[in-house]
């Protein structure tokens, strides 16, 4: 089914395969619609190839072929020159060789080094085979070509444009010669679209950039001096964030104990007041994973005792509003792992209200990543602790609460044993 879908296109002159018909072949084989594209892309050139080489094969037969055996032409002949040689259009020639040299099948004609250069496009003229279709001519490229300066020779001598070739062919309805058009030659690239032959030689137009190709010397110093002069300034740049960021690692280093934690209950002053001195994102991972590693008895000073949580809110409002993701997270991931309590949370009544609204946190553009999705679930898991949290707490303090009106009620109440002890003095 693919192979006469790649006919079929083939046929009509156009090798792209609509969306509709992928989608409905990658259904029915299970494949992905790109999948099935490039099937009958391989289909369609593979159907191309064999075309070309029949219509070689057919023309080597004829007088017209044997008058034509081209390759890569790099001499300087003109189309006009037919003109001037009728006996060689006659016989189908091209235009512009001797009949003689035409008429041999060996002969070839003289070949030179083609280079190419980005600012003035290839060194000498180039000539080789095409095929359309049932159109047959041979494609010239000028020396020093630009831009839709190709042209197609017939073998009567008529010069067309390769678009005009391509209607020829019967293949207007691709507009794009380049993919329509087949390279003919006697090398590797027989039977290879232009496009791709184009591509494989380096034969383009000026103006085209080429990696890798060969820049003027001139143009090479004046890379290398802006290269050198751009690593000289991020080398620069570098240094001097290592020395910042030194600086701060330098200060915080006598805070720390072996575990890379805080060392100490009367140092988390000291450590808040370095967090917010904390300016840079690679500053303030360093403080998290500090955090990390602190023992639960001086987490426990850190958020009770000093404004900790309050700056990691304001971290993590501001990341928030630069959709730095990466940072929010980890300070989510923090403050799940912190021991925050109710007290704390009063401190800083909008925290709770933010971390709420984290939950449909959505960066334009980004909605679907993987680090917006697990902001929102530990956005959620941490609001879901916080509530249990409040719950529990609440409940221990009405419990506390009807313990200490109980209390107070049975003080207030008269001694029971003194009423039944009256009561049995009466009786007797």
């Amino acid at each position: 089914e693919l192979d006469a879908c790649a006919k079929s296109l083939l046929a009509s002159g156009s090798k792209d395969v609509s969306d509709d018909v992928a989608a409905a072949f990658a259904t029915k084989h299970d494949l992905k619609p790109h999948e099935i594209k490039v099937a009958v892309s391989h289909l369609y050139d593979a159907h191309a190839e064999k075309i070309a080489a029949a219509a070689v094969a057919a023309a080597s037969a004829s007088p017209v072929s044997a008058a034509a055996p081209i390759v890569l032409d790099a001499s300087p002949a003109k189309p006009a020159a037919a003109k001037k040689n009728p006996a060689a259009t006659a016989h189908g020639g091209l235009p512009g060789k001797p009949l003689a040299a035409a008429s041999s099948p060996s002969a070839k004609p003289a070949t030179a080094t083609v280079t190419f250069a980005t600012k003035t496009g290839i060194s000498a003229e180039v000539r080789v085979d095409l095929v359309c279709g049932p159109a047959r001519g041979t494609l010239v490229l000028p020396k020093w070509y630009k831009q839709k300066q190709e042209y197609v020779v017939y073998p009567d001598g008529r010069k067309i444009s390769p678009a005009a070739f391509e209607r020829d062919g019967g293949k207007e309805k691709s507009k794009s010669w380049k993919n329509s058009c087949i390279v003919v030659t006697n090398d590797a690239f027989n039977g290879k679209t232009f496009k791709r032959w184009v591509d494989a030689t380096g034969y383009h137009p000026v103006g085209t950039e080429i990696e890798g190709a060969a820049a003027p010397a001139d143009e090479k110093k004046k890379k290398s001096k802006k290269s050198s002069k751009e690593k000289s300034k991020k080398a620069e740049e570098e240094d001097e964030e290592e020395v910042e960021k030194s600086v701060f690692e330098r200060n915080i280093e006598p805070l720390l104990d072996d575990a890379g934690g805080i060392k100490a209950i009367d140092m988390t002053g000291r450590f808040v007041w370095l967090m917010r001195n904390a300016l840079k994102n690679a500053e303030r991972s360093l403080v998290i994973s500090v955090i990390h590693r602190t023992s639960k008895p001086i987490m426990r000073s850190f958020v009770d005792g000093s404004d900790g949580v309050k700056v990691l809110y304001e971290w993590c409002a501001a990341a928030r509003d630069t959709n730095k993701s990466s940072l929010v997270l980890k300070i989510l991931k923090t403050l799940r792992k912190l021991p925050v309590t109710f007290a704390v949370l009063e401190k800083t009544p909008e925290f709770a209200k933010f971390v709420n609204k984290l939950r449909k946190y959505a960066p334009p553009g980004k909605e679907s990543e993987d680090l917006t999705i697990q902001v929102q679930d530990n956005a959620m898991e941490l609001k879901a602790k916080w509530v249990k949290m409040i719950t529990a707490e609440n409940a221990a303090k009405e419990a506390a609460a009807a313990k200490k009106a109980a209390a107070a009620k049975a003080a207030a109440a008269p001694p029971v044993v003194g009423v039944k002890r009256d009561a049995a003095a009466a009786a007797a």
